[in-house]
């Protein structure tokens, strides 16, 4: 994806900020979710429960390397993007993927479920399974 300005006077910089704003204004929309009923509280613990963070590392992982967390999950570059669309969805799909894996404990970057012993190694229940991401 290449994102080309020509400035050259002040007309011309909004004409060409208009044009990138309109370039951008219709790109879609995601939602990363989990929708299990307890997953908040694995994520920021409670007055009973350490956290076991799964969500947070994701996204300080993309936050670090957006690139390098792309690479693991999809194999591929950010710059093989040819759309936002494309773009968003090597993005989105990345963090998810991430995610699953922090809840497997196993991969996991972070503090997950998992690493303490009083729980499984291996979350197999219905906050796995409820790990997904939508386009609004």
């Amino acid at each position: 994806m290449d994102i080309d300005l020509d400035i050259s006077g002040h007309r011309q910089i909004q004409e060409e900020l208009d044009e990138l704003e309109d370039d951008w204004s219709d790109s879609p929309e995601f939602v990363i979710e989990n929708t299990a009923e307890y997953a908040h509280y694995l994520e920021l613990g409670t007055r009973y429960m350490p956290p076991y963070p799964y969500f947070g590392p994701a996204i300080n992982e993309y936050m670090a390397d957006p690139n390098a967390l792309v690479r693991k999950n999809q194999g591929v570059d950010l710059s093989s993007a040819e759309t936002v669309d494309e773009l968003l969805l090597l993005i989105v799909t990345s963090i998810n993927q991430q995610i699953q894996a922090n809840l497997r404990a196993a991969a996991s970057s972070g503090r997950s479920p998992g690493v303490h012993p009083e729980h499984p190694k291996v979350q197999t229940g219905n906050l796995l399974n409820s790990q997904n991401w939508r386009r609004l």
